[in-house]
């Protein structure tokens, strides 16, 4: 099972992410203290996760959070943010997070385990990044860069996910 927390600042684009199965709350950095107040809690469950001498993954649910724009985010949603991408793997508490604006996310960089970098405006902006500017990256779209240097292809799914992975599984077989 998985809990899933969202950070999303658009109110249909949050409404609609409140609608998919598994989402426990989904709030926007534009509501005082909401995303703060999610974040807490989230840290509360780490915390009692990390706590319990008798934890084990598979006895509670995967917590995700996925969050857009994190740059929107106060200082105290940042910082607990940082706390959870540096601790939160050991007891299933995860996070997916993109921005826009990658020299305002500083401190968060430094606490993820795997960063993606798409095509950014700004030769300066990769090197704050630590990657190489590729040119590959811009030329192509959806194509992306993990900070260790690997090259990944983003893409827009047109159909639902489970569909589609239905659908690769099904042509793996058949390849077998």
């Amino acid at each position: 099972d998985v809990a899933i927390y969202a950070i999303e600042h658009n109110d249909r684009r949050r409404g609609s992410i409140a609608s998919i199965p598994h989402v426990v709350r989904a709030e926007s950095p534009d509501h005082d203290g909401a995303v703060e107040a999610m974040l807490d809690d989230v840290m509360a469950i780490m915390h009692h996760r990390s706590r319990d001498g008798d934890f084990k993954m598979y006895d509670h649910p995967a917590v995700l959070i996925v969050a857009r724009d994190v740059e929107r985010l106060s200082a105290h949603a940042s910082a607990t943010l940082g706390h959870i991408l540096a601790d939160g793997g050991r007891v299933g508490v995860n996070a997916v997070v993109a921005a826009t604006r990658p020299e305002t996310i500083d401190p968060l960089l430094k606490t993820c385990n795997h960063i993606v970098v798409g095509a950014l405006n700004e030769a300066h902006q990769y090197a704050g990044l630590g990657v190489a500017r590729v040119a590959a990256i811009e030329r192509t779209v959806g194509r992306a860069q993990l900070m260790d240097g690997t090259q990944v292809q983003l893409a827009e799914l047109d159909a639902p996910l489970d569909s589609v992975v239905n659908a690769l599984v099904s042509m793996i077989e058949v390849e077998r």
